[in-house]
């Protein structure tokens, strides 16, 4: 198990590149809702919720520690405070800037190596949103199945799941797209617009198609790779009608 200092010392570095790369959404979803939240520094924070999802899917090796400091306190200022990444992001990304500006050997350099990460982002804007879609679901489930223990326990303490259509329950829309602005960072050229649409947090993920139960999901693709390992020529509507039918007899 890693050292919980070695881990935090990278957190904030990690964090002020996603940071960086998602303002635009983050911003814009933040000021519609109004919920920035002060920090030391004099400046202000994004939600709890999408700095710890986001730092545990940069660093997964966190996600060891979030369960017990979930225990301790449901807090999510607390927590994001532990976590070392209580600050304003815009003006420690300023800081470091002046830094680099200073150690750079000219002006030019700095401002060719700013241009180059420009760069790298434009690079990703080319996306088809279906194609994404088709992909989210997935993530969202690997990392939900390496991270639930932390979230439920934050979750429970602090009563914030959310309703899904299938019946079940899911974690707030912060951690999911916190969560999911990392795992696939192409997924941030498209939530900017969608946020200045609508900041509902709720309706964004129905539009991403995480809006979900991700246990029940989860159970779903296993009993479809089992049955696929067991009848792999059954007809899909067949097949769809015995799994619905073992599912009645549990």
């Amino acid at each position: 198990m890693s050292n919980f200092e070695e881990l935090k010392a990278t957190l904030p570095r990690q964090w002020l590149d996603y940071y960086q790369n998602n303002q635009a959404w983050i911003k814009c979803l933040m000021n519609s809702r109004g919920w920035w939240r002060k920090t030391p520094d004099g400046g202000k924070r994004p939600s709890a919720d999408i700095i710890i999802a986001a730092a545990t899917a940069l660093e997964p090796k966190l996600s060891v520690w979030m369960y017990p400091f979930c225990q301790l306190s449901s807090d999510g200022d607390k927590l994001v405070e532990v976590l070392g990444l209580n600050f304003d992001s815009e003006k420690k990304e300023l800081e470091k800037s002046e830094k680099e500006l200073l150690m750079s050997n000219s002006h030019t350099e700095y401002l060719n190596g700013f241009r180059e990460k420009q760069l790298s982002v434009e690079k990703n804007k080319v996306i088809i949103f279906e194609e994404l879609q088709e992909i989210l679901p997935d993530k969202w489930l690997d990392y939900y199945q390496n991270n639930q223990p932390w979230i439920k326990s934050l979750m429970d303490s602090k009563d914030s799941w959310r309703k899904t259509p299938d019946g079940g329950k899911r974690p707030s829309a912060d951690i999911i797209i916190g969560a999911m602005t990392v795992l696939e960072s192409q997924l941030s050229v498209w939530m900017y617009p969608f946020c200045q649409l609508n900041s509902d947090g709720n309706k964004l993920l129905e539009v991403l198609g995480l809006n979900f139960d991700p246990e029940k999901k989860q159970l779903e693709k296993k009993e479809r790779e089992l049955s696929n390992s067991l009848y792999p020529t059954e007809d899909p509507v067949l097949q769809k009608i015995r799994q619905e039918l073992q599912r009645e007899r549990l």
